[in-house]
């Protein structure tokens, strides 16, 4: 039997409704997952336009002269003694300069007996003339030892202020273990100690090299270690006094030394030569394994660059000693 025209019309009605349907159920799934689609594409676009993109000034090195004091800050700041020690042979290396010397001053009142009594040391040997008030005002201080000190670095410079420690202690009245007995002890020990009469040798062949007491005696104990090194050490020492190009060619290649006595030696030799040295020789030391080396490498990029010390730098307060302490 056939089927009848209506029937078949319903027929098509229903097939054309639900393919409709089916179709628009379709796009409407499409136009749902589309955006989050294209959301996740461009999240990851957006987020990388937000960043902006570095700037290649703020991420440039510092310039040496920059570089150079902010080694030297960081071990002025230092809450170490041994570090605050250190720095004060570096900056001897710069010279005595006005900006330099308050930083030596401030040194005189840190809290610390044996940062007070080098940085006594280094003025003396600086010949630092306008440092003799701030070591006159020194020699009541508590350490015997930094009083002896001061008073040694005003006769170094013909001022004899402190002739009444020297008086004193020579008679047995100023008591304490001192900078003279500590001396005494060591001059006796020499004779008795051939490692002593090593370091006291390297010690006079490297001259100025060595710096204030504390530093010499480490710098000494390193070059001990080699036998070879003391002789190169003293080598560069020497070369410091001559201006010619082939000394300086030669204290150029020594800051290659394997030796971080060496190279130290050979960065200050540089540093204070009279030659015609360029400061870019010491730019690799900066980055030395050796604290010492990295100090008196920018020391000498200081010094022959002329920079002057940054003005929020000064010795730190918080290492100086209280009204209090300093007249106990």
């Amino acid at each position: 039997m056939k089927d009848c025209p209506s029937t078949q019309t319903a027929t098509n009605f229903v097939v054309s409704g639900t393919l409709v349907v089916l179709i628009l159920l379709a796009a409407i799934r499409v136009s749902a997952e589309t955006p989050a689609a294209a959301g996740a594409q461009t999240a990851p676009n957006a987020a990388k336009s937000a960043t902006p993109d570095p700037d290649p000034v703020c991420c440039a090195p510092a310039p040496p002269p920059v570089a150079a004091w902010d080694i030297l800050r960081e071990s002025i700041r230092s809450h170490k003694q041994t570090q605050r020690i250190g720095v004060i042979a570096a900056l001897a290396v710069v010279g005595a300069r006005p900006d330099v010397l308050q930083l030596l001053y401030g040194a005189l009142k840190d809290k610390d007996s044996t940062v007070r009594k080098t940085a006594a040391i280094a003025l003396g040997d600086m010949q630092a003339e306008t440092a003799k008030p701030q070591l006159r005002a020194l020699l009541d201080d508590e350490a015997p030892e930094v009083g002896f000190a001061a008073a040694n670095a005003l006769w170094k410079m013909g001022d004899h202020s402190g002739r009444e420690i020297f008086i004193s202690t020579l008679t047995g009245e100023r008591k304490g273990e001192g900078f003279v007995k500590s001396s005494m002890k060591s001059n006796l020990a020499k004779y008795s100690d051939p490692k002593v009469v090593a370091m006291t040798g390297v010690k006079e062949a490297a001259g100025a090299f060595l710096g204030p007491l504390p530093i010499g005696i480490t710098i000494a104990q390193e070059l001990l270690k080699d036998h070879g090194a003391s002789g190169r050490a003293a080598c560069a020492a020497l070369l410091a006094k001559d201006p010619s190009p082939d000394a300086v060619e030669e204290l150029t290649q020594a800051l290659n030394d394997k030796n971080w006595a060496v190279r130290a030696a050979a960065a200050q030799a540089l540093a204070v030569s009279a030659g015609n040295v360029s400061p870019t020789v010491f730019e690799p030391l900066l980055i030395d394994d050796n604290k010492s080396v990295r100090e008196i490498a920018a020391a000498g990029i200081i010094r022959l660059m002329r920079t002057v010390r940054p003005d929020s730098l000064h010795w730190p307060a918080d290492s100086a000693r209280t009204t209090t302490e300093a007249k106990r």
